[in-house]
Order: C-alpha cells, then structure tokens, then sequence
C-alpha cells in the first residue's frame, strides 16, 4: 500500500467494486449480483415489475425460495399451514410467470433464504446479495455485502 492510499475495510472495498453512480443528492447506485425472494415479500416485487413492464433482468442471478410461513413438520406442503397458501401459491405464480427459479416445498434444496444463499453457491465473497429478511445480513459473515 501506497503511502497516499488510505486502507479500506472488506465493506468498503466490495461497496467501491460495485458503484454503478454516485447520484447528486449523496445516495449511491450499486450493482447488485444476487436476488433472492421469498413467500413473504415477492408479491410487491413482481407487482412492482408488472406495473413498470419489466421482466426480471437476471434469471441467473435471481432465486426464490418459500421458507417464511411453511410448516417445519416432516411431510409438510404448501398446504401446510392455511393462512400462509395464499402467499405461497402468490410466489409460485410468480415464479412461473417471470421463470425465475423457486425452491419449492418439495425441492430437496428448499429451506431458509439466508441459510441456503451460502449452502447452495449464491452467496460468495465479494459479492452482493439482496433478500427481503433482516436476516440476510447475515451472509456478510462469508464476505459478502448482505
């Protein structure tokens, strides 16, 4: 390191890796790498998407996964638990139309976004990952801006 170059944290440095725009008012635009929606939160996502005319830009970057409002019990279904198959089968009509890849109820890599981001690949150092769960941050423990 230079004698001029101030040192960085690992934020810092995947946050200036990922500037698309420092906008006037002070706010930075960011390229965001991964996608992840879940049963709680997909609905004003593609909603949104559907009032503006858009597709999802990134299918290969974009994940979906019903873990919100399932049952933990062995042999559940989407059915499972009566006032979550409204939001559950909103994310699966969701999914199909815009053809982003659920993991469903019966997938075998199902489970919690936040866990399965890291478990399944999305989620790697130095990238960023956005998902509509508090619980996401978590993912900066490998490296990631979460």
């Amino acid at each position: 390191m230079s004698a001029h170059t101030a040192p960085q944290t690992l934020v810092d440095k995947i946050w200036n890796q990922h500037i698309v725009r420092e906008l006037s008012d002070g706010r930075t635009l960011i390229h965001i790498d991964r996608h992840f929606l879940h049963d709680g939160t997909n609905r004003q996502a593609f909603d949104g998407l559907r009032r503006i005319k858009r597709p999802v830009r990134n299918l290969e970057l974009t994940w979906a996964v019903v873990d919100h409002i399932l049952s933990t019990l062995p042999g559940r279904t989407g059915e499972s638990h009566p006032p979550g198959i409204e939001r559950i089968h909103a994310l699966r009509d969701n999914c199909r139309q815009f053809n982003v890849k659920l993991f469903d109820t019966d997938d075998p890599q199902q489970g919690i976004a936040h866990v399965i981001s890291p478990e399944l690949g999305i989620t790697l150092p130095g990238c960023t990952l956005v998902c509509g769960d508090s619980h996401t941050a978590t993912n900066g423990g490998l490296g990631a801006l979460a």
